[in-house]
């Protein structure tokens, strides 16, 4: 992979990251998101280490998971907050005129 084929990677993603509307999701939705976005930049960013002479894989497996730890402290207590929040009740509009019961064939109490 050249050095330009990583930077329109780098810009793909990013685009694509910002078309996801991530910031309109879940807390889990945005960290699986997001997280997406930060497993492919680490192995861009792992193919120009290897461009200058270190190993790149190795780079990109500890930038992936050092990000995905980092991403699970940030988005740990919302998750967990989302999880517990009580349902949204909805009130109940009631008619201000009584229904009448109409008598149906057949049917008693």
């Amino acid at each position: 992979m050249s050095i330009r084929d990583i930077k329109a990677n780098l810009d793909a993603y990013t685009e694509s990251l910002m078309k996801s509307g991530v910031t309109d999701v879940s807390p889990s939705e945005a960290l699986k998101i997001i997280s997406d976005y930060m497993t492919k930049v680490c192995g861009s960013v792992g193919s120009i280490v290897w461009y200058c002479g270190a190993d790149g894989e190795e780079f990109a497996r500890i930038a992936s998971d050092r990000a995905s730890e980092a991403l699970q402290d940030a988005f740990g207590p919302s998750i967990k907050e989302a999880q517990f929040e009580p349902p949204v009740r909805r009130e109940r509009v009631y008619r201000a005129v009584p229904q009448s019961f109409t008598h149906v064939p057949g049917a008693s109490l």
